[in-house]
């Protein structure tokens, strides 16, 4: 208590002086510390609507160079699927010149797009006919996809794009399929 006491004296003791000193302090720093809390409170505001501005305006390029990609790969399976050379590989045991032209496009449409893994061909029961891959990936010649929807639904003559994870790849992949 006597010190809480001998506080109170201190202040009481001080000259008019060192009392000025301490309001004309007060009545200069007080109102730049509002407005400095004030600027920073705006200051922050705006720069959250900008940055909220800058990531609308991205993730709207993203939406629209996603959507270029899933058109681009959309008309590139309608092609294949309309492809003469791929047409006599289905109707039958293929001659040795259809077989090198649909591996020679299979390869081309491989390498044109970074993303592609696997471009492969199915015959009518899911029998994969074709199956041209990466480097280090193992073929899928053989294998049937009968059950697959991305089969069902070309098999019905739909084209079908759809991000899901392969069964026999565990990875998660976009499949188009006409």
């Amino acid at each position: 208590m006597k010190r809480s006491h001998s506080k109170r004296k201190l202040a009481h003791n001080w000259s008019i002086r060192k009392k000025l000193t301490v309001v004309f302090l007060l009545a200069a720093l007080l109102p730049l510390i509002i407005i400095s809390d004030y600027q920073l409170i705006v200051g922050t505001s705006i720069l959250n609507g900008m940055a909220e501005e800058e990531l609308e305006l991205l993730s709207m390029g993203v939406a629209g160079r996603f959507d270029q990609l899933l058109s681009d790969n959309k008309v590139t399976a309608l092609q294949l699927s309309s492809d003469p050379t791929v047409y006599r590989i289905l109707e039958g045991p293929a001659d040795a010149q259809a077989q090198k032209e649909v591996d020679d496009r299979f390869l081309k449409i491989l390498e044109s797009n970074s993303f592609y893994e696997y471009v492969y061909l199915l015959d009518t029961d899911g029998l994969v006919l074709v199956s041209i891959q990466r480097e280090g990936l193992p073929s899928i010649e053989g294998n049937f996809y009968w059950d697959r929807n991305y089969f069902l639904q070309a098999r019905e003559g739909n084209t079908y794009i759809d991000a899901l994870v392969g069964r026999s790849s565990k990875q998660l992949g976009f499949y188009f399929t006409a």
